[in-house]
């Protein structure tokens, strides 16, 4: 996915939002599904073309209405300490799915050790 510009005077949230590498990182691989599931199944791709059509006219009104809101909480929202304070958004997805890999093994093997001595009652 390509980066958008972002003015250092003055980011805007979305763009803010597209370049956090947690949110880039999962954009070539939902892509390339979207193609492909396109190209395999033609009705499910005339389906996705209809939807995408009106998530399109959607969006458009919607970010004209939020727009206006937009810009001025831009002025009060410090990006900078959401970065600082959610570290996970400058993480890669891969990263993060196998940090959470990892904290769930070593979870279920600490609570699986420390149930087996109730299943087999104590030894001696």
């Amino acid at each position: 996915m390509a980066s958008v510009a972002v003015d250092p005077h003055h980011p805007s949230v979305v763009t803010w939002v597209v370049n956090l590498p947690l949110v880039s990182s999962m954009y070539d691989p939902m892509s390339s599904a979207h193609v492909s599931t396109k190209g395999q199944c033609p009705y499910l791709k005339s389906v996705c073309e209809m939807a995408k059509k009106g998530v399109k006219t959607i969006t458009s009104v919607a970010m004209s209405i939020a727009l206006p809101i937009i810009r001025k909480l831009e002025l009060q929202i410090a990006l900078d300490r959401i970065e600082e304070r959610l570290l996970i958004l400058n993480q890669p997805s891969a990263q993060v799915v196998a940090n959470a890999k990892g904290a769930v093994t070593t979870t279920v093997t600490g609570a699986k050790d420390s149930s087996q001595g109730l299943w087999t009652g104590p030894k001696g």
